[in-house]
C-alpha cells in the first residue's frame, strides 16, 4: 500500500467480508498519518453523494463539497467501501478523477491534476485561475476501493474501465496462526486449545464453502463461516463456563437457515462434532424443528448498579446446573440505560427464557445483537425483558424495504426559513444519547444496506451525510490527549455514547416473490452476533399461557397445546404451514377468547385462527380431518338461535349498552358525532353473527382484521358495529403506491418550507378514534408492517421524526401520545389470485384478531334480497342466490377467476326492484357483460346459470319449444273379457298351497355416504348439481341432474314421504350401490352394497320395489334371493324364495299395490310365491297353468290378482283370475273374445279409474306390451252405464279392452340401432290422470318421443326426450343377448305435484311437467323473468317537472307503460279472462283468469298470460291447448337462416383444412376431442393456478432515483434545491434471487395392471387424460415450467414420451403421446418398477439447475402385490430434499390407496378422479413455496 502510495496509483482490496479491509486502510492512515475520507457505497447512491449537494441558507441555493471533492482538494485518502453494491452508472462519474485527477463540479469548478495546475500557475497566477474556477488536486490525494469478488457474492461485477484504474490485492482471512494470536490476546482466561478448536470450526467450514464453488466438484455447498471469531472469545473470556456451541450457533445460526438441506446441516454438525462441540450437550428440538436450542449454561442471578461509574451495570451469572443458594456466581460488567433498572412486566420467565436472557446480557456486554427466530415467538417481549432490566430507553427504528442506506442516518428537511437542514434519525439519536436502537424485520432490508452502517455497529465510527462524524470512546478520547472537547465539536466530531446498542430482530428467512430466500448472507454474518430463539416447547407454552390466563381450563388449554404441536410435527408441508397461525401469540389470543367466552367452541376458535375459509380444499380437508384425530369436534349449531340472533341498544343500569345475543358491551358517550358512520344496514343472521365475533374481539381489546373478497361487506360491518357503539372513525385507504411516509404524514411545500400534515393515523392514535384501513393488502407488505410496531409495541416513528407512544418512556418533545381508545380495524381481500394482493395475513396478520368474512350464507342472503327487492319474487331470489353460490363454487375450484359476491347479487335485485318489467336478462347483463368476451369463462356462466333456471341474454335465443298435441282417434275394441255368473259354469280350480312364517337371515350394518353427483365422482362431498332446463328455451322439462353412477341403472322406485318433496331410490351398477335421492333432489346419500353383489360376471337382473315406507326389498332374479333394507334402522337382511326349481329365474309381479304384499313366480313355470310382510308369512302356489305374467286385479276382481298364463296344450296365451278366500287359493279362466288381434300381453293394469270423455262409466288405464298400431289401452265396463268399483264381479260379467290406434310406424331394422332390445317405459299419473309412453326412434339416435296422453281430453301430446345407454353396452355382448332386453328405455315415476321424473340408464335424471294448466302458468311465469329484448318501441319522454318524473318511474315500476299505448299486443285470435290487463293471442280459453295474454310486444298488464288460467268450470275441461303463439319472444339477436347456414359451413371448413393441416383423419380428432372434451374444466382450472403465479412474479416496483417519473416525496428537499433525480417510476424488480424455470417430471404407471383394471375403475384413461391435462395446461408456459412425461411399467423404469424443449406442437403430436403411452401399456410385461422409476426421476430431475423441483409419479397402487412397502417408496421420495417429489395414486383395489397414502404423510395422494388432479398440483405448489 505504501508503495502504490509512492506510486500515486489508486488500490482495490478485495476479500471476502469483513471488517478486515476496513481495518487494513485505516490502520495504513494511522501509521502514514493521512486523513480519510470514507464513503459507504449502496444502490441508492448518487452523483450529489459523490461529488457535490445542493443545500439552501438564507433562499440562497449553494453548493457543499462532498467526500469525494474533499479528498481531492485535500489530499486525503478517499474509501470506496461496497463498490459492487453501486449502480453500474454511478461510478463512471468519478473515472476522470482516478485517471486524469480531473472532475468538473456542479458549482463551475474544476478539478485540475496537480502537475497541471502547477503549469498554469507558472504561466497565470493564482488569482486568474481563481477567476477560471480550476482547482488543485492534491498530489497526495489516493483512492482505495474496499469491495467483494463477484461472482462469488452477490453484486455488481466491476465496469472494465473502473476496474483498469485501479491496482488489486487480495485480502485473505488470516492464517490459523494470526488469528490464535489475536484471540490468545483478546481472551487470555479461555484455554489456548479451546480458541484454537473454534479457529479450526471455522476454517474447516470456510474451506468446504469454498470448494463448494467450484464447478467442476461434487460436494454440499455450505453457507460461509463468518471471518472472525473474535466476539466468541471475548464472551469466553468473560464467562469461561458458557458452552462454546451455543456461541458458535450465535456467530453462525445455521440451524435457523430453513433454506438449508439435511445433507448441508449433517456436513456443519459432523464439524462440530469432530472438535467436540456437538456431543457434549444435546440440541434440543421442539415440534416444529425450527431451531436448535443449546444452552449458555448460564442463568442471571441479581443485575445491580456499579457506584462511581454512571452508566455500568454488575450482571451476576450462575451456572444452570447449580441451585442458587449454592452458587457460586460469576460477575460481568455491562453497560446499562440511563433510566432507573425495573423488573420487566407482564412478562412470564420460564427456565428457556431465562437461558435466552443469560445470552442476551452475554452478547450485550461485548457487541450488538440479532435476536433471530420465527414470527410469534417472542422476540419483542424478550428484547423488552433485557431492556426494562438494564435501564434502557429504545429508539424503535421502522424498517423496510425501500429503506435506503441515508434513511438509517438521516432525513433532509427545511427550518421555518426554508433553509435545508438535516434531522438526525433515530439510529442517530440512540447512538449520540446512549439508547437502545431497535431494527425490527431487517430481513426485508435490501442488499447492502445494513452492510452502509456496517462501521457503526464494528467501530462506532460513521460519516453522517450532513458532515459530522460519529465516533467511538477509543478514538474519542485520543484526539482528547490533543484537543479539548470544543474544539473536537468544531470539527463535527461527535461521541458515540458508551451505551448505545443496536438490537436487531429477524425471522430465519425472507419471504419474496412467492419464493423464500435466505438473507442471512455472509456479509451480515460479520455484523452481528445473534441470540437464535426457537417456538416454546408444550410445557413452555402452557406455563407462559397459565400465567398470563390463569382462569382457562386445564383440558381446553392441554387440547389447543397438544393440537398445536401435532401441527408443528408434521412433515406435510400443507398441514406444517399452518404452524405459523398457531405461534404463542396466537395461542394467547385463543386462550383469552375462550376465557372470557367459554361458550365458544374449541374447534371454531382454531379454524378462526388459520383463516380455513381461504385455504386450499386439500389443506382445509387435511385440517378439518387433524382436527377430528385430536378429538376437537365442531360445535352443532343452533339453527333457531342462529336464525333468532339479533342486536340491540337499551338502557342498563343507567347505561346505554350494545346487546348481541349474550355478548354486550357499553356504548360510546360524548364522541365526535360526525366521525361517526350513518349507514343503511339489513338484518340477516350471518352478518349478525359477524356482528358478534367483532365485538368480542373488541372486548378483548384487540386490533381487528376482516378478511374476505370484494364486496361481502367488510365495510359495512365495520360502519355498523361502529354505529351501534357509537364510535368515531377515521379512514385510509391503501394501494400499491402507498409508501411509509404517506401511511404517517403527508408532506408539502408550503413558501419554500417543508410542512407535514398528520395523516388519518396520527389524527386517530391522538383523538382516541378507530382507524379504518381499508385494501391493506394493495399495500405493500413493508409498508404495512409498520403498523406492527403500533400495535404490538405501542410505538411507531413518523416520517417527520414524531413518535407515537402509548407511555411516557421520556420527555421527548416530539412524542405523540396514543389514546387509550385508540385502535384499528383492518379490511384486506383475501390472497391469492385474482386480487394479486399482499399476504398482509401471513406478514403481520397474527397481531390483529382476524376474521374471515365470507358471502352471508343461503338464509342471510335471501333476508338481506328481500329487504332491497321486497317486490321480486322470493323463487327468482333463491334462484339468483343458488346461481352465486355456484358461480362462487367455480372461483374457489379455479375455474373462473372473478369472486361474484353480494355486492353484485344486490345490485341485480334492486334493478329488478326498480324496473320489473324489463326481465331479469337484462338485470343479469350489467354483471356478467364484463365476461362476454372470454368465451370459456360466458359458457360457464351461461351453463351455472341455466341450471339455476336463470336467463341472460349473452347472445342466446329466448324461445317456446313445447311438444305437438293433437287428438286421440276413436277408441278400438281389442279384446272382451266376460265371467260366468254362476259358480258352476266358470272353470275354476283349487290351487295346491302352503303357508309358513318366514325366517330372515343377517342383520348387517348399511353404510350410509354424503355423495355428490356433479361429476360423477362418488367421491366428492357436495350437493347434487340440478341443471334447471328453461334457461333459454321453455320445454316441458323442469329441471335434470346426474346420479353418480359409475355404471347404469338397474331399477328406480319412489318413496314415502311425509313432506312435500319426492325423495326417491336408484339401483346401479358397478359396484351395485343403492342411491338414495333426498326430498328437494339437491342430496344424494349412497349405499355401498358391494359386498352383497360381489363381482358379477355379467349385468345382475335386479328389481326394486318399497314394500313399506322405509322398508326396500331388492330382488335378484338370477339367484332367487331377496334383500330387505330396513332404511330406517341402516341394517340389511336377506331370504331365499324357496322355489322348487332353483335354477330358473324369477319375477316380481310388478304394480301391486297392496302395502306390505309381495308375489314372485317363474316365468314358464307354474309355482307362485306370496309373501305378507305384515303378518311375516311366506306362501308357496301351485297353479295348473304356465305362468307368464301377474298382475294386480284388484280393480277386477274383488282380493284377487290377474293371471296370464299358457295353455300347455294350445300354447295359447289366457287370461285367469286368482282370488283367495281365507286361506284357500282359486284360478278361474276368463272367457276373451278377441276383434283383430290375437291376446294381447298386459304389462299391468292400473286401480285408479278416469272417466273418458265420451264414455262416463268407469275405465282403468291398462300397460300393454304396446305394439306399433297402439297409443294406449284401458278396460272399461260393458255394458256403458255400470259404475261398480269392480268391473269383473259375478253380476257384471263383461269386460272391454280398448285401445287408441295410431298410424303403423315403420319396424325397420336399423343396423347398430342400441335401442332396439329395450322396452317402451310406461307409467300412470294418478293426480293428472293421464298416461305416459316413452318410445325410442327406430332410426337408434340417443332421442325418444314421450307420449302424454289424456284419456278425459282425448288428446295425445308428442315431446321429444333425450334417451341413453351407457357406451359399453353395444360392444359387451351380440344385442340379442343384451340384458337390457329386459328393461325399459326410461324408469318413470310420478311427484307428488303431477310432475314426471324419468331416469334413463346412464343415471340422468329429469323431471318433467305434464299438465297443460300447469305448463301455462310456468310459462307466463317464465316470459316475466326473460322479459323483452325488443328495444324498438323504447320512447324518450321529457317530463314537465318532478312529480311527472316521479309518476313515470313508479308507472313503470308497475307495469303499465309497457307496450304502446294502451299496452295492446298483436297477433292472432283474443283471449279473455278478469284482471287489470288486456291484449290478444292466438287461441281460445275460458275460466276465471287472472288477465288476458298480448303479443310478444306490449304485453298487457300483469295479469295472467292465457285465457282459462283459473279453477275447472263443471262444463269446460279442466286443461287446455297451450297456445304457443302468445309466448312466442323475439330477441336482438335474430339473424336470417341464410346466415346461420353460411357460418355453418364455414365452421365446417375450417375444420376440414384443420385436419388437413394436422394430417389427421376425423376419426383421430373424434377420439382426441373425447380426451379433450373430459378435461376441458381441469385444463382451465390448471392454468388459472399457472397464471396467478406468472401475474404475481410479473409485479413491478419502485425504481428511485430516476430523472422522470413521478416526484417522490421523500425527495421534495432535493427537488426546492434544484437537484434532478428526485422521480420515481415503475419499473422490474432486481431481485436478488434468480429467476428460473420450475422443472416438473411426471412419470406415469404404464403396467400390465392398468390394463388390465381399466374396465374396473378407467384407470389407464385416466391416466392418459391426466397427461393430455399436463400438456395442454402447461402450453405457453413452458419458459416458466418445464416439464417432461416419462412411464414405468413391467418393461422398464423409465421410458420417455414428452422431453424438455420437445414439447408437443399440436393437437396431432399430443394424440401421438396418448396412443404411444396406450400401446405401451397394453403390450408390456407384467411388473412392477414403482421404486426404481422414483429414484430415477430423483437423481435425473436435478442434472440441471432449475428454481424449484417437482417430482410427481402416477401409481396404481397395485404394489403391495410386488412385496413393495410403503417406507420403501417414501425414502425413494425423500431421496433428495431438493426435489418436491410425490406419488398419486390414479386407481385402487377397496382400500389400497387410501393405506398407502396414510403411510407416507405429505408425499401421497389419492385421486380417483381427474378431476382432483388440479386441487392436488395446487396443493404441491403451495406446499414448496412453504418449505
Amino acid at each position: 500500500m505504501m508503495q502504490k502510495d509512492a506510486l500515486g496509483q489508486d488500490m482495490f482490496l478485495i476479500g471476502p467480508p469483513g471488517p478486515f479491509k476496513r481495518h487494513l486502510v485505516q490502520k495504513y492512515a494511522q501509521l502514514a498519518h493521512r486523513e480519510v475520507e470514507y464513503i459507504s457505497l449502496s444502490k441508492d447512491m448518487t452523483d450529489g453523494d459523490l461529488k457535490q449537494r445542493r443545500e439552501i441558507r438564507n433562499g440562497t441555493a449553494f453548493y457543499t463539497d462532498q467526500a469525494c471533492v474533499r479528498a481531492a482538494i485535500h489530499g486525503r485518502i478517499l474509501v470506496l467501501d461496497g463498490i459492487e453494491k453501486a449502480e453500474r452508472n454511478v461510478l463512471p462519474i468519478i473515472n476522470n478523477l482516478l485517471e486524469n485527477r480531473e472532475m468538473a463540479l456542479e458549482d463551475g469548478r474544476f478539478l485540475v491534476h496537480p502537475k497541471r495546475f502547477d503549469l498554469l500557475v507558472a504561466s497565470q497566477s493564482e488569482s486568474e485561475l481563481a477567476k477560471w474556477k480550476l482547482v488543485r488536486t492534491s498530489e497526495k490525494f489516493i483512492v482505495i476501493g474496499l469491495g467483494l469478488p463477484v461472482p462469488k457474492y452477490e453484486g455488481h461485477p466491476l465496469d472494465p474501465p473502473l476496474r483498469s484504474r485501479f491496482q488489486a490485492r487480495n485480502i485473505n482471512i488470516p492464517t490459523f496462526l494470526t488469528q490464535i494470536t489475536e484471540l490468545v490476546k483478546i481472551a487470555p482466561n479461555v484455554p489456548q486449545k479451546t480458541l484454537e478448536k473454534l479457529i479450526s470450526v471455522g476454517i474447516v467450514l470456510r474451506a468446504e464453502a469454498t470448494t463448494a464453488q467450484s464447478s467442476n466438484t461434487a460436494t454440499v455447498a455450505i453457507p460461509e463461516f463468518p471471518t472472525t471469531l473474535v466476539p466468541v472469545a471475548r464472551i469466553l473470556n468473560k464467562a469461561p463456563g458458557v458452552n462454546p456451541r451455543s456461541l458458535l450457533d450465535s456467530v453462525y445460526p445455521h440451524a435457523l437457515m430453513e433454506t438449508l438441506e439435511k445433507e448441508q446441516i449433517s456436513v456443519i454438525e459432523a464439524t462440530y462434532q469432530r472438535f467436540d462441540f456437538g456431543s457434549e450437550v444435546s440440541g434440543k428440538k421442539t415440534a416444529s424443528g425450527s431451531a436448535w436450542a443449546y444452552d449458555s449454561n448460564f442463568r442471571i442471578a441479581n443485575i445491580k448498579i456499579v457506584k462511581g461509574k454512571k452508566l455500568d451495570a454488575i450482571v451476576d451469572l450462575i451456572p444452570s446446573s447449580m441451585k442458587k443458594s449454592n452458587a457460586s456466581p460469576i460477575s460481568i460488567t455491562v453497560k446499562r440505560g440511563t433510566k432507573k433498572l425495573s423488573a420487566p412486566l407482564f412478562f412470564v420467565q420460564t427456565d428457556y427464557h431465562a437461558s435466552l436472557t443469560a445470552n442476551l446480557v452475554l452478547v450485550h456486554s461485548i457487541s450488538d445483537i440479532c435476536i433471530i427466530g420465527p414470527k410469534g415467538v417472542g422476540k419483542s417481549a424478550l428484547l423488552r425483558a433485557m431492556i426494562d432490566s438494564l435501564g434502557y430507553s429504545t429508539e424503535y427504528i421502522p424498517v423496510y424495504k425501500d429503506m435506503s442506506a441515508r434513511d438509517l442516518l438521516q432525513r433532509r428537511s427545511t427550518n421555518l426559513k426554508g433553509d435545508t437542514i438535516w434531522e438526525d434519525s433515530a439510529l442517530v439519536k440512540a447512538a449520540i444519547e446512549g439508547s437502545c436502537a431497535v431494527l425490527d424485520g431487517i430481513e426485508v432490508l435490501g442488499e447492502g444496506v445494513l452492510a452502509s452502517v456496517s462501521s457503526l455497529i464494528g467501530e462506532r465510527e460513521v460519516a453522517l451525510p450532513d458532515g459530522r462524524i460519529l465516533i467511538g470512546r477509543e478514538r474519542y478520547s485520543f484526539l482528547r490527549k490533543s484537543l479539548s472537547e470544543q474544539e473536537i465539536a468544531n470539527r463535527n466530531v461527535v461521541r458515540v455514547h458508551d451505551s448505545f446498542r443496536i438490537v436487531a430482530l429477524a425471522r430465519p428467512t425472507l419471504q419474496l416473490g412467492g419464493q423464500r430466500g435466505n438473507w442471512l448472507s455472509p456479509e451480515i454474518m460479520n455484523l452481528f452476533v445473534f441470540v437464535p430463539m426457537r417456538t416454546l416447547s408444550y410445557a413452555e407454552e402452557k406455563e407462559v399461557i397459565q400465567a398470563i390466563c390463569p382462569s382457562i381450563g386445564e383440558k381446553i388449554l392441554d387440547e389447543l397445546l397438544a393440537f398445536a404441536n401435532t401441527l408443528r410435527g408434521l412433515q406435510d408441508e400443507s398441514l406444517k404451514s399452518l404452524a405459523g397461525a398457531l405461534s404463542t401469540r396466537q395461542l394467547l389470543r385463543c386462550v383469552r377468547r375462550l376465557t372470557l367466552f367459554p361458550e365458544d367452541s374449541l374447534h371454531e376458535v382454531i379454524l378462526k385462527a388459520q383463516l380455513w375459509q381461504f385455504l386450499p380444499s386439500l389443506t382445509r380437508e387435511a385440517l378439518e380431518r387433524l382436527l377430528k384425530e385430536n378429538n376437537i369436534l365442531k360445535k352443532e349449531e343452533d339453527e333457531v338461535a342462529f336464525k333468532e340472533l339479533t342486536y340491540s341498544v337499551h338502557v342498563e343500569n343507567g347505561v346505554d349498552v350494545l346487546r348481541i345475543g349474550n355478548v354486550a358491551h357499553p356504548v360510546s358517550k360524548d364522541s365526535n358525532k360526525l366521525l361517526i358512520p350513518d349507514i343503511v344496514f339489513y338484518d340477516n343472521p350471518k352478518q349478525t353473527a359477524v356482528l358478534q365475533e367483532m365485538l368480542k374481539d373488541y372486548i378483548l381489546g384487540e386490533h381487528l382484521l376482516l378478511v374476505g373478497n370484494q364486496g361481502v361487506g367488510k365495510n359495512k360491518l365495520v360502519d355498523k358495529l361502529l354505529q351501534l357503539l357509537q364510535l368515531p372513525r377515521e379512514y385510509i385507504q391503501l394501494h400499491r403506491d402507498t409508501t411509509i411516509h404517506s401511511l404517517t404524514s403527508t408532506p408539502s411545500i408550503v413558501n419554500g418550507v417543508i410542512v407535514y400534515e398528520d395523516s388519518p393515523l396520527v389524527r386517530a392514535a391522538r383523538e382516541g378514534y378507530i382507524l379504518v384501513v381499508d385494501e391493506a393488502d394493495k399495500a405493500p407488505t413493508h409498508v404495512t408492517s409498520v403498523l406492527k410496531s403500533l400495535v404490538e409495541d405501542g410505538e411507531m416513528v413518523l416520517s417527520d421524526g414524531r413518535r407515537l407512544m402509548y407511555r411516557d418512556n421520556d420527555s421527548s418533545e416530539n412524542a405523540i401520545f396514543v389514546h387509550k381508545n385508540f385502535r384499528m380495524f383492518v379490511l384486506a381481500n383475501r390472497p391469492g389470485f385474482p386480487f394479486l394482493g399482499n399476504d398482509f395475513y401471513g406478514e403481520i396478520g397474527d397481531v390483529f384478531a382476524a376474521h374471515c368474512v365470507g358471502n352471508p350464507d343461503k338464509i342471510s342472503e335471501l333476508y338481506l334480497l328481500k329487504k332491497y327487492a321486497p317486490s321480486v319474487d322470493e323463487d327468482i331470489l333463491i334462484k339468483l342466490i343458488d346461481s352465486f353460490n355456484d358461480l362462487r363454487r367455480l372461483v374457489d375450484e379455479g375455474l373462473i377467476n372473478y369472486p361474484y359476491s353480494t355486492r353484485e347479487l344486490v345490485s341485480v335485485v334492486k334493478h329488478l326492484q326498480s324496473f320489473p318489467r324489463e326481465g331479469l336478462s337484462r338485470a343479469l347483463q350489467n354483471v356478467f357483460d364484463f365476461d362476454s368476451y372470454d368465451t370459456d369463462v360466458k359458457e360457464l356462466i351461461i351453463t351455472t346459470l341455466s341450471k339455476n333456471g336463470l336467463h341472460i341474454g349473452m347472445e342466446s335465443d329466448f324461445k317456446v319449444d313445447l311438444g305437438s298435441e293433437k287428438n286421440l282417434p276413436e277408441p278400438e275394441l281389442l279384446e272382451v273379457w266376460s265371467r260366468s255368473a254362476q259358480k258352476g259354469g266358470a272353470m275354476m280350480w283349487e290351487c295346491a298351497s302352503e303357508a309358513l312364517r318366514y325366517q330372515m337371515l343377517g342383520g348387517w350394518n348399511l353404510s350410509f355416504t354424503d355423495q355428490s353427483a356433479s361429476d360423477g365422482d362418488v367421491k366428492r362431498n357436495s350437493g347434487l348439481q340440478r341443471i334447471d332446463a328453461r334457461s333459454s328455451i321453455f320445454t316441458e322439462q323442469v329441471y335434470a341432474f346426474k346420479v353418480p353412477c359409475n355404471g347404469e341403472v338397474l331399477d328406480v322406485c319412489r318413496t314415502s314421504s311425509t313432506g312435500k318433496g319426492d325423495p326417491f331410490y336408484v339401483l346401479t351398477t358397478n359396484p351395485i350401490a343403492l342411491h338414495c335421492v333426498d326430498e328437494l333432489h339437491r342430496k344424494v346419500q349412497i349405499v355401498d352394497l358391494y359386498e352383497f353383489f360381489p363381482l358379477q360376471k355379467s349385468l345382475p337382473n335386479l328389481k326394486m320395489i318399497e314394500l313399506i315406507p322405509g322398508v326396500l326389498v331388492l330382488h335378484n332374479a338370477d339367484e332367487n334371493v331377496l334383500l330387505w333394507l330396513n332404511m330406517n334402522e341402516k341394517k340389511a337382511y336377506s331370504m331365499n324364495l324357496d322355489f322348487t326349481d332353483r335354477k330358473r329365474s324369477s319375477a316380481l309381479a310388478t304394480a301391486i299395490s297392496r302395502t306390505g304384499e309381495l308375489f314372485f313366480f317363474q316365468p314358464n313355470g307354474q309355482q307362485l310365491v306370496f309373501i305378507d310382510y305384515l303378518k311375516s308369512q311366506k306362501t308357496s302356489i301351485v297353479l295348473p297353468t304356465l305362468i307368464r305374467r301377474v298382475l294386480d286385479g284388484g280393480a277386477l276382481v274383488p282380493n284377487g290378482w290377474l293371471i296370464q298364463g299358457m295353455d300347455s296344450s294350445t300354447n295359447l296365451l289366457q287370461d285367469y283370475a286368482l282370488t283367495r278366500s281365507d286361506k284357500k287359493w282359486s284360478l278361474e279362466l276368463l272367457q276373451v273374445k278377441c276383434t283383430k288381434h290375437p291376446l294381447h300381453e298386459i304389462e299391468a293394469i292400473y286401480p285408479t279409474r278416469f272417466d273418458h270423455f265420451d264414455y262416463p262409466s268407469a275405465s282403468y288405464p291398462v300397460s300393454m306390451k304396446t305394439p306399433i298400431f297402439s297409443h294406449g289401452s284401458f278396460v272399461k265396463a260393458q255394458p256403458a252405464g255400470i259404475a261398480e268399483e269392480m268391473l269383473l264381479h259375478q253380476n257384471a260379467s263383461i269386460m272391454s279392452l280398448y285401445h287408441w290406434p295410431r298410424q303403423p310406424l315403420k319396424a325397420e331394422k336399423i343396423v347398430g340401432n342400441r335401442f332396439s332390445n329395450l322396452n317402451d317405459g310406461f307409467v300412470y299419473l294418478e293426480q293428472s290422470k293421464q298416461m305416459v309412453t316413452v318410445i325410442p326412434k327406430d332410426d337408434g339416435t340417443q332421442e325418444g318421443v314421450m307420449e302424454i296422453i289424456n284419456p278425459r281430453m282425448g288428446t295425445v301430446r308428442s315431446v321429444k326426450v333425450p334417451v341413453s345407454i351407457p357406451a359399453y353396452a353395444t360392444t359387451e355382448r351380440p344385442l340379442s343377448d343384451a340384458p337390457m332386453k329386459k328393461r325399459a328405455v326410461l324408469s318413470m315415476i310420478e311427484l307428488h305435484d303431477g310432475n314426471l321424473l324419468t331416469v334413463d340408464l346412464t343415471g340422468m335424471v329429469r323431471v318433467w311437467q305434464t299438465q297443460a294448466q300447469s305448463i301455462l302458468k310456468e310459462m307466463a311465469d317464465w316470459k316475466r323473468l326473460v322479459g323483452s329484448l325488443e328495444v324498438s318501441s323504447l320512447k324518450i319522454l321529457y317530463s314537465g317537472g318532478p312529480d311527472e318524473e316521479k309518476n313515470a318511474l313508479e308507472n313503470d315500476a308497475a307495469g303499465n307503460q309497457n307496450g304502446d299505448g294502451n299496452g295492446e299486443g298483436s297477433g292472432e285470435g283474443n283471449g279473455s279472462g278478469e284482471g287489470s290487463g288486456n291484449g290478444s293471442g292466438k287461441g281460445d280459453g275460458q275460466g276465471e283468469g287472472s288477465g288476458g295474454s298480448g303479443g310478444a310486444s306490449g304485453s298487457g298488464g300483469e295479469g295472467g298470460m292465457s285465457g282459462g288460467s283459473g279453477e275447472p268450470s263443471a262444463s269446460g275441461r279442466e286443461d287446455g291447448t297451450v297456445d304457443l303463439s302468445t309466448f312466442n319472444l323475439r330477441t336482438a339477436n335474430d339473424v336470417p337462416r341464410e346466415v346461420t347456414e353460411a357460418q355453418k359451413e364455414m365452421h365446417e371448413m375450417a375444420m376440414r383444412k384443420r385436419l388437413e393441416q394436422l394430417k389427421m383423419t376425423e376419426k383421430e380428432m373424434k377420439s382426441f376431442s373425447q380426451y379433450r372434451q373430459n378435461i376441458v374444466r381441469e385444463t382451465r382450472e390448471l392454468r388459472a393456478i399457472i397464471e396467478a403465479t406468472e401475474a404475481k412474479n410479473k409485479e413491478r416496483v419502485w425504481l428511485r432515483n430516476q430523472s422522470t417519473g413521478d416526484v417522490d416525496d421523500t425527495k421534495l428537499v432535493e427537488g426546492v434545491t434544484g437537484e434532478r433525480a428526485i422521480y420515481k417510476r415503475r419499473g422490474d424488480d432486481d431481485s436478488t434471487f434468480q429467476q428460473k424455470p420450475k422443472k416438473m417430471y411426471v412419470t406415469f404407471d404404464l403396467s400390465a395392471s392398468m390394463t388390465r383394471f381399466n374396465g374396473l375403475d378407467s384407470r389407464l384413461d385416466r391416466s392418459l387424460e391426466c397427461a393430455l391435462l399436463i400438456m395442454e395446461a402447461f402450453k405457453s408456459f413452458e419458459h416458466k415450467f418445464q416439464y417432461r412425461i416419462s412411464a414405468h411399467s413391467g418393461d422398464t423404469a423409465n421410458i420417455d414420451f414428452v422431453t424438455e424443449k420437445k414439447y408437443p406442437k399440436d393437437e396431432k403430436d399430443m394424440f401421438g403421446v396418448l396412443g404411444k403411452m396406450n400401446g405401451h401399456a397394453r403390450f408390456c410385461l407384467s411388473g412392477d418398477n414403482t421404486v426404481a422409476a422414483v429414484e430415477q426421476v430423483v437423481d435425473s430431475i436435478v442434472a440441471e439447475e432449475a428454481d424449484d423441483y417437482f417430482a410427481l409419479i402416477l401409481s396404481d397402487a397395485n404394489v403391495t402385490q410386488y412385496n413393495i412397502r410403503p417406507e420403501v417408496i417414501a425414502r425413494a421420495l425423500k431421496k433428495n430434499d431438493k426435489v418436491n417429489a410425490y406419488i398419486i395414486f390414479i386407481g385402487s383395489i377397496k382400500d389400497q390407496a387410501e393405506s398407502l397414502t396414510k403411510a407416507m404423510p405429505g408425499n401421497a395422494f389419492t385421486c380417483l378422479n381427474t378431476k382432483d388432479l388440479p386441487k392436488i398440483l395446487k396443493t404441491i405448489f403451495v406446499n414448496s413455496m412453504l418449505k
